[in-house]
């Protein structure tokens, strides 16, 4: 099946910058005409900027992210080989056919990729599946309901707007041994052009650039993972820039994020780092028409922990002037463990939650009407998340929302898609077996989170365990008629109000319909009761997570 996550984008033709240039023979009358030319263009070039900002507050590229699924058993169907999955990214800019084409011409290469590397792991499981039972002694898989290889590929857009479109993709895997294996990459599209970047079309000044950053990046190694790190890490870190796929990187709304796969500059048990080059510390290094996201009309981007990034503050209205201030969001007293108090700042202005375990997510969102919100998710421990949602309005942030046990997943933000924006967000449920689901929401005019449809979507998938097979008469609704699903009919939920109804859809694809359900009463009760007999007397199983 294919699964739809709509995220965002932003079109906008933003002028070239315009500057003048001399050199060492120039008199002082030439130099002072050259400087005053200068001056002027830069003026009339920020003039024209804000007015293409407001301008093009009428229409933003979508970015779809189509869930596909592999499975490959072996020639007489007993064994499970191999199962992948991934998100393919499809984009549409409208008024730009030929930047859609190339983009999405990479993406479909990068799943046929997938698919390739698929067939041949699956001709290597054979023989995995074989050795393993030669030498299994007290445990042997048979890989009938469970596969024995798996990849699986996810992207989350981390900055989308007039200027870039920059992804971080995430493809973990297991291919035998003791553990599987994941590696993080970035990818940047110049959204005008549909070409993908190198890091020398970001940078101007490539040989500061990398004397600043070498630095930076080995401080924040040794301040974050000195126990963990490579003897030798330093010379992984020079050597980056050696090679054209050396610098793993992508953009966000606060900078350039330089990725470092487990086993780089550490061991597996370190995990992956992402090291954080804010544009404001290299500002004279980089190029603006890439790094100044606080231009853009309509978008979104990740906020870096602890890192001031400059955004746009007030409403685009009617050739209102525009402001920006400096924006900071981080957990105040952290702890050794990264716990703290959730705290967001915007110039002066400081305002704080409570305590959380981490904070999970931070995103500027730019809609298209002109307002301003910066969404925040954190989490208590094991998934107890919160959702905070703050206006930006005359340069002041105004918590209009807040939302428990909703938060975003992979690649799940978008807005400026609308009016009123649009943001796909997850929450985990316990609907006979479902845990995660997922709904669009909208940001009303007072600022809160309106839902767009009654049922959150549950997140299914092809594994045997999400298949609940109906043990006694089952009653259901179809079609708005009363009837009864018989013993031994299998059906997967695939969506839930979360309260007090759950959407069903046999295996076979032929029969859709709704379970009527009363919640677990008090803190004694587990299950749901249908027509007052608790769930578990009704399924043979269900795959409740301990």
């Amino acid at each position: 099946m294919k699964k739809r996550m709509l995220l965002l984008g932003m079109a906008i033709w933003m002028a070239a910058a315009l500057t003048g240039c001399g050199n060492d023979t120039t008199d002082s009358t030439d130099q002072a005409t050259a400087a005053d030319q200068e001056q002027s263009e830069n003026a009339a070039e920020e003039t024209q900027t804000d007015a293409n900002i407001e301008q093009a507050a009428t229409g933003a590229p979508v970015i779809w992210l189509e869930h596909q699924e592999k499975d490959w058993h072996s020639d007489d169907g007993s064994k499970w080989l191999m199962h992948a999955e991934i998100q393919q990214l499809q984009v549409d800019i409208p008024g730009n056919d030929a930047a859609t084409q190339k983009i999405n011409d990479w993406s479909e290469a990068e799943a046929e990729s997938v698919w390739k590397a698929g067939e041949e792991m699956a001709s290597e499981a054979v023989d995995y599946i074989k050795e393993s039972a030669e030498y299994a002694t007290d445990y042997q898989n048979d890989y009938t309901d469970s596969y024995c290889y798996n990849r699986f590929v996810t992207y989350s857009v981390m900055r989308a707007d007039a200027q870039v479109i920059s992804l971080e993709s995430l493809d973990s895997s297991y291919l035998g041994g003791a553990h599987g294996n994941y590696y993080y990459e970035g990818t940047t599209f110049d959204t005008m052009t549909g070409e993908e970047l190198k890091i020398q079309d970001i940078v101007t000044d490539m040989p500061s650039f990398r004397r600043q950053a070498t630095k930076d990046i080995d401080k924040y190694l040794q301040e974050n993972y000195s126990d963990g790190l490579f003897e030798d890490y330093q010379d992984t870190v020079e050597q980056i820039w050696e090679s054209e796929d050396g610098f793993n990187w992508y953009l966000n709304e606060s900078g350039i994020m330089v990725i470092f796969n487990p086993y780089v500059v550490g061991p597996y048990a370190m995990g992956a780092v992402t090291v954080p080059l804010p544009y404001s510390d290299y500002a004279s290094y980089l190029n603006q028409d890439y790094t100044m996201p606080e231009t853009t009309s309509a978008g979104n981007g990740e906020l870096t922990e602890e890192t001031v990034t400059k955004i746009r503050t007030s409403r685009l209205e009617g050739g209102a002037q525009v402001n920006y201030g400096d924006l900071n969001v981080y957990m105040d007293q952290k702890n050794e463990f990264g716990g703290g108090t959730l705290t967001i700042e915007l110039n002066e202005q400081k305002e704080q939650t409570e305590y959380f375990d981490r904070l999970c997510d931070s995103q500027i969102l730019y809609l298209e009407d002109g307002r301003v919100f910066v969404l925040l998710v954190a989490d208590h421990a094991s998934d107890d998340y919160e959702l905070f949602l703050y206006e930006v309005t005359d340069g002041k942030l105004k918590m209009t929302d807040q939302q428990d046990n909703l938060f975003i997943g992979d690649g799940s933000v978008l807005a400026g898609g609308r009016k009123n924006g649009m943001l796909m967000l997850k929450k985990n449920v316990n609907v006979f077996g479902s845990y995660q689901c997922s709904m669009t929401y909208s940001i009303g005019d007072d600022g809160k989170l309106v839902p767009d449809e009654e049922f959150f979507q549950v997140d299914t998938d092809n594994y045997p365990y999400s298949v609940l097979t109906v043990t006694r008469e089952l009653p259901v609704s179809v079609n708005g008629g009363q009837t009864t699903l018989q013993t031994g009919t299998q059906i997967r939920i695939t969506g839930t109000n979360d309260a007090g109804i759950a959407l069903f859809e046999t295996t076979d694809g032929k029969v859709t319909g709704e379970i009527h359900y009363t919640e677990p009463e008090g803190d004694s009760e587990f299950y749901h009761k249908i027509n007052g007999v608790t769930e578990d007397q009704y399924f043979e199983s269900i795959p409740y997570a301990g």
